[in-house]
């Protein structure tokens, strides 16, 4: 069974949605008396409160080794994590931030805080993400997002009303497909499924030519490359083979940058294609990485 502990310090609405989409939470852990315990209790939910103090990651730790979660939701949860539970959850802990993340994130930036920032820019559109959790506040890998029109909003209140009901949808749908995926660390199915959505389909390459194909390469370029394109060779060095373990830890960890600089290439290729002359000026984006990882998989094998 997924079991799913959800993180809270307020009111608890977003935690709601969850259990409204038929989400099971096993657990729900406070770090302040909230509203968020009246859910609970109507949902007959085991509610754990915990002292805000900077003991809190090391007590939380403790009741995640004893209650083995699949996922850990932070939902309007204000205490920052830190130190050994976060590596030993590393990719298991996920938090829905108010804005459209890298922008307005990081210390200090929450609830009321972001909106008012937006409003103070006179952004036009903002929205919210769902991103794993790291030691860096707000910087973790982005699993979804939505975006959302505000030019109409006249205050931060009303951005932070039509951005709340944002993240009711978003929140649901991100920890549904977790689910179904049956893992939330970042792996190989999850990869397939983003690689599948540009049009390309691994059911006809052998694995093995794969391998080889890296081996072949590998010598041949300089480290430099991002975490991004590291995890992508990665991908593509075990995709095929979800019940070969230490072969995904090995593509995780050990697989060399270079092969990612030869990714590295393509991406850059494409932005002088489309009229960018300095590509150390303009910010990577997930997707650019993608389409640099199947144009260069297309050439390869003449797909």
């Amino acid at each position: 069974m997924f079991k799913i502990i959800v993180l809270v310090s307020g009111s608890g609405t977003n935690m709601l949605q969850l259990i409204k989409n038929d989400i099971k939470i096993d657990c729900i852990i406070a770090d302040r008396e909230c509203k968020a315990k009246n859910i609970a209790d109507e949902y007959k939910i085991d509610f754990i409160l915990l002292n805000r103090d900077k003991e809190i990651s090391k007590n939380l730790l403790k009741i995640f080794e004893e209650k083995k979660p699949d996922l850990i939701v932070l939902a309007g949860f204000l205490s920052i994590l830190d130190g050994e539970i976060l590596e030993k959850y590393k990719n298991k802990i996920i938090n829905i931030h108010p804005s459209l993340l890298p922008k307005y994130g990081g210390k200090g930036m929450y609830g009321l805080k972001v909106h008012q920032a937006v409003f103070e820019n006179g952004d036009k559109e903002s929205g919210c993400t769902v991103h794993y959790v790291t030691s860096d506040v707000d910087a973790g890998e982005i699993i979804g997002q939505d975006k959302v029109d505000i030019s109409m909003a006249k205050s931060p209140e009303e951005i932070q009303k039509i951005v709340l009901e944002k993240e009711w949808k978003l929140l649901p749908r991100v920890v549904k497909e977790l689910i179904e995926n049956n893992e939330c660390d970042i792996n190989e199915k999850r990869a397939e499924q983003l690689l599948r959505k540009y049009g390309f389909d691994f059911k006809n390459i052998d694995k093995n030519e794969i391998i080889e194909l890296i081996n072949k390469e590998i010598n041949d370029f300089q480290e430099g490359s991002s975490e991004y394109i590291r995890l992508l060779c990665g991908y593509l060095y075990c995709l095929g083979d979800s019940s070969d373990v230490p072969l995904i830890e090995k593509a995780k960890y050990d697989i060399n940058f270079d092969v990612g600089c030869m990714i590295d290439g393509e991406w850059i290729d494409s932005l002088e294609n489309n009229g960018v002359e300095d590509e150390k000026k303009h910010i990577r984006t997930r997707e650019e990485i993608i389409k640099a990882f199947v144009s260069y998989c297309k050439t390869y094998f003449n797909l």
